[in-house]
């Protein structure tokens, strides 16, 4: 029977001594790392929105469509600040996420300050996407059909997740905050 090889994964302890395993973040793994604190967050609003339009009548639905997609997203953003202790508690395929502090020791673990100061840096693009986004349809949406509308709207979910989501990881990678810092160590097989 052929032995199947097995998987090495480095502890930090391991990455601090390879310096040269310190990686800038691909735009696959800023996907990834996006698609980690995200995909919860949105099923998550996803059931909020369900539950919501279920105790709804459809005239108070048609009235209040706006507002069910502002409570959405705001469900997203706030339930995003949880999940982001698991950006850097997640094992990822080839890369891993530590927090560099004062000492060069790198962690596996946020402080809830260290967490707040993270997401800040990664909902401001989201915000800002968000409210352009908004302003448009508020400015045009008379001359929008509404089969243009879930067009654009689904459009905008997929430049949120593949060019907002890892831009925001970018930033948050890339931010400068006082006393810490973010960095994505690499891993060989050996």
């Amino acid at each position: 029977m052929a032995r199947m090889p097995h998987r090495v994964t480095l502890n930090s302890v391991e990455i601090a001594a390879n310096a040269e395993s310190m990686i800038d973040l691909t735009w696959r793994q800023k996907i990834a790392a996006f698609w980690s604190i995200s995909w919860p967050c949105w099923l998550a609003s996803f059931v909020l929105v369900s539950f919501v339009i279920g105790s709804k009548s459809r005239g108070e639905l048609e009235n209040e469509s706006s507002s069910l997609g502002l409570v959405a997203n705001i469900a997203f953003l706030v339930l995003r600040f949880l999940l982001i202790p698991r950006l850097v508690r997640k094992k990822y395929r080839s890369f891993r996420i530590f927090v560099v502090r004062g000492d060069d020791q790198p962690v596996r673990g946020l402080s809830a300050n260290e967490a707040v100061r993270v997401w800040l840096q990664i909902v401001w693009p989201q915000v800002l996407f968000l409210a352009g986004t908004a302003l448009m349809f508020s400015l045009e949406s008379s001359t929008f059909s509404p089969a243009t509308i879930q067009s654009l709207s689904s459009l905008g979910l997929w430049i949120r997740v593949l060019v907002i989501g890892p831009s925001a990881i970018q930033f948050a990678m890339r931010a400068r905050y006082g006393g810490f810092r973010l960095q994505a160590y690499g891993y060989r097989l050996i």
